[in-house]
């Protein structure tokens, strides 16, 4: 890979002839949950791929160029019908695959995905669906909640040693579940009250936790800040697009909290350079748990993951100079560049096919991730049996970029094995 994108560096190569149709859904424009970052990210990379690194089927060392990626795109608001109406959209225009955004109803468009035979390379896990469709293929590193929320519980729990958590969490439809499964299941797993208690967890009988819903797109958020602060948590943490998160840190400062006092810790959805630099003060010592890799700061990294690191910050600043850089555009160009590796390298990857796809990316076992470390779905933790990759690191705010306090670990022991509990009532409440 090092010697393709070298030589591609000094020798570009143009794709050329029929296009890869490949569909691309994601939600923007809705004030509920808008991610015009996310839809940036994938065109930026497939700009890359097809103005540089020769498409898909080619051979970049030998300068033959293959075909290019074509993106159909559809953009949704996070209601049912909106969701429908995409993805039928998507399906009309016979995508070889598709590439999912941030999908807040998967189990409305997977079905519809599933009866046309198209798999899926979904960026973000973040419903029921997402972790368990047969045709769905959840690459992106981070595992999105699946990989990331666990990992917020565990930082909390076995790093910064506080037994009194404090969990805002999106009321929203993705927000619910993955409340319920993946951070207030593995809090009760690890104190004990849900039973039998996977491999590798050490039992801490004193955790406690309360979750506090946070409206999405809500403008003032004091009411639920000051319920937090009167808990007298030990830790805060908070999963959320990220307006929501900085109105969350906003409405904390201005009652008086800070880092020093109880530390906040923000999933990769949260992580906006602009919004951090921009709260100042209020934001320092703030950390970030998600995708296994420093978008920010190159230098970190060495040998390849350096070059493809510094390849994501460049290409994306380049093929989208008008959008602020955040994680989730990151994330969604380094999911592009992992399934076009995947896929390029395959046999028929002149001549892909639906099922050639989905074979080629569920059959994978230590494969490399562009920027980040090996991924592969055997290997996935039952019964989250879509979600291919779950390794995280921890970042932490100095006021000026991010400082990396723990890279590459998976949390996802936490989980594997329980019971999936989406909701309240999988609580009997």
């Amino acid at each position: 890979m090092q010697a393709v994108l070298s030589c591609t560096a000094n020798k570009p190569i143009k794709a050329t002839g029929a296009p890869v149709v490949v569909g691309f859904l994601n939600p923007q424009g809705d004030p509920s949950g808008s991610f015009p970052d996310v839809t940036a990210g994938a065109e930026a990379a497939v700009d890359y791929i097809n103005n540089e690194l020769g498409g898909i089927g080619g051979n970049p060392l030998t300068g033959t160029p293959g075909r290019p990626i074509e993106l159909k795109t559809c953009f949704m608001t996070i209601t049912p019908s909106s969701t429908t109406s995409c993805a039928d959209q998507i399906v009309a225009d016979h995508p070889v695959f598709i590439i999912e955004g941030y999908q807040f109803f998967g189990s409305v468009a997977d079905p519809i995905f599933q009866a046309a035979k198209i798999p899926v390379v979904n960026f973000n896990p973040i419903t029921v669906s997402d972790f368990t469709s047969p045709d769905l293929v959840d690459i992106a590193a981070g595992g999105g909640c699946v990989g990331v929320h666990p990992a917020l519980i565990h930082f909390a729990v076995y790093t910064l040693h506080a037994t009194n958590l404090a969990i805002p969490w999106s009321n929203t439809a993705p927000g619910v579940e993955c409340y319920y499964d993946l951070e207030k299941k593995p809090v009760d797993i690890i104190n004990g009250t849900i039973k039998p208690t996977p491999p590798g967890v050490t039992i801490v009988p004193n955790l406690t936790s309360k979750g506090y819903p946070i409206v999405a797109g809500a403008p003032d958020d004091s009411a639920q800040a000051a319920e937090v602060l009167a808990q007298k948590p030990d830790a805060i943490i908070f999963s959320a697009q990220s307006s929501d998160c900085f109105n969350l840190l906003s409405a904390l400062s201005n009652l008086g909290w800070s880092t020093k006092q109880i530390p906040l810790i923000f999933s990769g959805a949260c992580s906006d350079l602009q919004s951090f630099q921009q709260a100042g003060a209020k934001a320092d010592g703030v950390y970030v748990i998600g995708a296994s890799y420093n978008l920010l700061d190159p230098t970190s990294a060495t040998g390849l993951a350096s070059q493809e690191i510094s390849i994501i910050d460049s290409k994306d600043k380049q093929y989208q100079p008008s959008q602020n850089p955040t994680g989730l555009e990151g994330a969604m160009f380094q999911t592009v560049m992992t399934a076009w590796l995947t896929l390029d390298n395959s046999p028929g990857a002149a001549q892909l096919t639906p099922a050639s796809v989905l074979s080629d990316l569920h059959n994978t076992t230590n494969v490399h991730m562009f920027a980040g470390i090996p991924w592969g779905c055997t290997s996935a933790p039952s019964p989250y049996t879509s979600v291919c990759s779950t390794a995280v690191s921890v970042q932490q705010w100095n006021g000026t970029g991010f400082t990396n306090v723990g890279s590459n670990f998976s949390a996802a022991y936490l989980i594997a094995g329980a019971p999936i509990k989406s909701t309240a009532s999988s609580y009997g409440g």
